[in-house]
């Protein structure tokens, strides 16, 4: 081939390329919903064994962190940790492998609350709509 030809194809067009461009994303960004990112199998730092740590910590907590550091998604985690109306066989599923059943087993909280989920967040296309 020509440099000029591979020039005009660019490393973009590799056939490497083309099967990144149509593979399944498996790294959620953005991604807060803990029960599809576990079911979907896609990439998850497990953060589970600190839930024991929070349950000795206390009752007030705050995550501060930056943006795009898994505030929302370990919010979720935990959700569906606590949530009554989480089944023996859902709870394996999405915890089962996790830090949290394998070092120790679930603490006693574990599926023992009625959780009431809270979704603050607001998608705004028209200023006008949030005045």
């Amino acid at each position: 081939p020509q440099v000029s030809d591979m020039i005009r194809r660019g490393p973009w067009r590799s056939p490497l390329r083309r099967w990144f461009s149509t593979a399944p994303v498996h790294f959620p960004y953005g991604e807060s919903d803990f029960r599809s990112v576990r079911r979907n199998k896609q990439f998850l730092v497990d953060f589970s064994r600190y839930i024991r740590r929070l349950e000795e910590v206390g009752k007030h907590l705050r995550f501060t962190r930056p943006p795009r550091w898994g505030k929302s998604l370990f919010d979720d985690m935990l959700y569906a940790y606590y949530d009554v109306n989480t089944t023996d066989d859902e709870f394996q599923e999405l915890f089962g492998d996790l830090d949290i059943c394998t070092m120790g087993g679930p603490t006693a909280a574990a599926c023992s609350f009625h959780v009431l989920p809270l979704d603050l967040s607001i998608d705004v296309d028209d200023p006008d709509t949030i005045r």
